[in-house]
């Protein structure tokens, strides 16, 4: 645990996949961090905060309750902006051709398939500044498009409406 303190990389033990820091940051994004986000998601539903409203109210409300909610988000992203770096520093093609193989044997092929694959789940094509720009100025678009649809009340015409028993 000193040698974490100390900014250290532990070495895993012998015969253990994992450092200590490794298992328990795993252990805690894989075990505790779904229960709290299930927990503190159920309880922004009116619903839910209503049946049961002695736990809203002795966690502060659910103003408080998404807060909690979207601080479990940013332990999320910091989990996996720090996963990736350490995959990425570490020794990108070992780390995924244990991922995709199960072993280290292939580094280089492991790395090209893994990455193949996140060309497919996250393609470059959904960053490209256009396509960016169009979905952008399509959404603005739409929305100018309804605000402009519901015209404003004429005002004679409302003015000359008789009031009704009047």
């Amino acid at each position: 645990m000193i040698s974490c303190i100390a900014f250290e990389v532990p070495h895993a033990p012998e015969g253990k996949g994992y450092n200590s820091v490794q298992q328990l940051s795993y252990t805690f994004i894989i075990m505790v961090m779904p229960a709290w986000m299930i927990f503190t998601g159920m309880l922004q539903a009116p619903a839910v905060a209503n049946h049961w409203p002695k736990i809203t109210n002795a966690l502060g409300g659910r103003q408080v309750i998404r807060t909690l909610h979207v601080v479990g988000l940013a332990i999320y992203l910091v989990f996996i902006i720090i996963h990736v770096a350490m995959v990425i520093l570490h020794d990108y093609g070992t780390e995924v051709s244990k991922m995709v193989f199960g072993h280290t044997g292939e580094p280089v092929k492991g790395g090209i398939i893994f990455t193949l694959g996140l060309e497919l789940v996250f393609p470059p094509c959904l960053c490209h500044p256009d396509i960016v720009a169009q979905t952008a100025g399509g959404g603005e678009a739409k929305q100018h498009h309804r605000a402009s649809a519901d015209p404003a009340p004429d005002q004679a015409a409302i003015a000359t409406v008789p009031l009704a028993g009047g």
